[in-house]
């Protein structure tokens, strides 16, 4: 995705959220140029649900990384035959933790990683294994 492309997608969430529309089906998408990162990885932010100051940690939302990672497959590593991508709920927006979503891909299942790059939400999606 380009400049050009990331500074529309901006444009546009900035929009829908200044009207109170949420950015549930806008996916920003950046490949991740961070050293610390897996090669062959991207950042994606996700719409996180979370509390107010001092309860509970806030969590991502399941179906909304579900929709990213198939996404992601299919559009940045260019996998044809991605059926299904199902990740588990209840996971927390924390930096420095990984889960492991399930991708099914020609028939056969995989597994993909998700680093949690940031408290803010970022995170990494590898190639799936």
């Amino acid at each position: 995705m380009g400049a050009r492309s990331v500074a529309t997608l901006l444009v546009m969430v900035v929009a829908a959220l200044s009207t109170g529309c949420s950015p549930r089906n806008v996916i920003p998408v950046t490949p991740s140029p961070s050293p610390t990162s897996s090669v062959g990885s991207v950042t994606a932010t996700p719409p996180a649900v979370g509390r107010s100051a001092g309860q509970t940690a806030r969590m991502f939302d399941h179906t909304v990384v579900q929709d990213d990672v198939y996404t992601l497959l299919a559009r940045h590593y260019r996998i044809d035959d991605v059926e299904l991508v199902v990740c588990p709920p209840n996971r927390p927006v924390e930096r420095g933790t990984a889960f492991r979503c399930t991708a099914t891909i020609a028939g056969e299942q995989k597994s993909v990683r998700i680093t949690v790059t940031s408290d803010k939400g970022d995170y990494q999606v590898a190639r799936p294994k």
